[in-house]
């Protein structure tokens, strides 16, 4: 149940950040987000039950990873706020333009968007950081 909750949420930030940047704008329609939001929490308390005393301790640290989620969604929703009032648009994520894929958004993101798109991604993955600080004994 850990492993599957660790793989939820380590790809919950992923694929939206690195794999296919424009997946995010479904993020934009508010019904859409706060279902996200009931997801992430759900899966946080979910696995707050589950935590106990006997686990070990990478699945202590697995604990710690479903926070990922809430905290990728949190991220988002605050620097798509700072775009609105910086730009008078959303939060436009950057991608590789290839031949096979493009996106007219990307094309105009800023080097600020793509500094808050790079910790959007990078943020949430410290709880396992903070997992390893806390539970790994040396």
């Amino acid at each position: 149940m850990l492993a599957l909750l660790l793989f939820v949420s380590v790809f919950f930030t992923f694929i939206p950040t690195m794999i296919y940047p424009p997946s995010h704008k479904i993020l934009r329609d508010k019904a859409i987000f706060m279902f996200m939001v009931i997801l992430a929490m759900l899966i946080a308390i979910t696995t707050g039950f589950l935590f106990d005393s006997t686990l070990t301790e990478t699945q202590k640290i697995n604990c710690l990873v479903s926070l990922s989620p809430i905290t990728f969604l949190i991220l988002y929703n605050e620097f798509d706020t700072i775009c609105l009032s910086k730009y008078g648009r959303n939060f436009y994520f950057t991608m590789m333009h290839g031949s096979y894929i493009s996106d007219e958004e990307s094309a105009t993101a800023t080097w600020f968007e793509y500094f808050l798109q790079m910790v959007l991604f990078l943020l949430p993955m410290f709880w396992i950081g903070i997992g390893m600080l806390m539970f790994k004994q040396y």
